[in-house]
């Protein structure tokens, strides 16, 4: 028994440079379902349209958030009339667990959007406002996925999680801790240094943060003032110090350090490292990817080492397309391979 084809096909994306894989399975779909109409969204979507259109081939190609706008989408692609999801946070915050063979954390994401404005960053590109999903949602949420998959570990995804905390992240975690004890908590995405208060930090430890990423990128003062003040050395210092007060260790902490920035020297690079280095926190260097649309793409663009306006698999960063010539591959490995012994020592 075969089924009815489907009425529309909504197709989602992810980094620019992964725009072949949207392609073919645009292609791969064309085949298997001739004549259906295809719907094509997402981040590279969303970022390059013009791009998205004429390489993948798609019906409509639809930028910006789309699960408000999917019951619009189906009326004016096949005429087909439905209601707005209810409720519509359901469908902007809960994972499809359900989908999954194996469930071994929760993905957890409490808002969308971020107030930065950061210079290297999309976000806001991708999503203008900020919402928040209600605390108690997201306990909710958090002990459906105990009770049902007997999940350990909390991964928080959002742009912005320790935004306005005071009623957000702090009721979050110790609601949590109260409720669930024994969870691991880690953040990948990395936490604002700024909004890292000693309540913040307490309220962390109660819930069992294990991972902590911090968004440095710089430890410049100067490059925060050009590219959006994000923070500060001594914002750093001060989120650190509140952290090691809280009981968490070096075995916790790492930064995130942007490396192959347009004009970014090596000696500046090098810099960051000592800086976090001597604050007793592991760097994670993480290379620049140019983004179309963001302030920083202009500058990106001018180092005219690759053709990125036109091509957008030669955003991805392992090509460092906006580094100086001297800041390769080679000078990053050993770098990295500088950090792993100084760490070493230290241990």
């Amino acid at each position: 028994m075969s089924l009815p084809p489907p009425k529309a096909i909504f197709v989602t994306s992810l980094m620019t440079y992964w725009y072949t894989g949207v392609k073919e399975t645009i292609d791969l779909l064309r085949a298997m379902f001739p004549g259906v109409p295809i719907v094509l969204g997402g981040i590279y979507a969303t970022l390059m349209p013009k791009h998205a259109r004429e390489s993948c081939g798609p019906d409509v190609v639809w930028t910006g958030p789309g699960e408000k706008a999917i019951p619009g989408s189906l009326e004016k692609v096949v005429g087909l009339m439905s209601g707005a999801p209810d409720p519509v946070e359901d469908w902007e915050f809960s994972p499809c667990l359900e989908l999954m063979r194996r469930v071994t954390f929760l993905p957890l994401l409490t808002s969308r959007g971020c107030p930065m404005r950061c210079s290297y960053c999309a976000s806001r590109n991708l999503f203008s406002g900020f919402i928040a999903r209600p605390t108690q949602h997201i306990i909710r949420s958090i002990g459906e996925a105990v009770k049902q998959y007997g999940v350990e570990d909390v991964v928080v995804y959002d742009d912005a999680f320790l935004y306005e905390a005071d009623a957000r992240a702090i009721p979050i975690l110790l609601g949590s801790a109260d409720r669930f004890p024994g969870l691991r908590w880690h953040a990948p995405n990395g936490l604002h240094v700024r909004y890292i208060t000693k309540e913040v930090a307490v309220a962390m430890k109660r819930a069992g943060f294990e991972t902590i990423r911090l968004g440095l990128e710089s430890s410049a003062d100067a490059f925060h003032q050009r590219t959006g003040g994000k923070t500060g050395r001594e914002e750093f210092m001060r989120a650190i110090g509140h952290l090691r007060d809280a009981g968490f260790t070096a075995k916790n902490l790492a930064a995130y350090l942007l490396v192959g920035l347009p004009k970014q020297t090596r000696g500046q690079i090098q810099d960051d490292v000592d800086f976090v280095l001597n604050n007793g926190v592991v760097p994670k260097l993480a290379e620049y990817s140019p983004i179309p649309g963001t302030a920083l793409w202009v500058a990106a663009m001018k180092q005219n080492r690759y053709n990125i306006d036109n091509e957008p698999l030669l955003h991805n960063c392992t090509l460092l397309p906006a580094a100086e010539e001297d800041v390769d591959a080679c000078f990053l490995a050993e770098i990295r391979r500088k950090i792993s012994e100084q760490l070493l020592l230290t241990r």
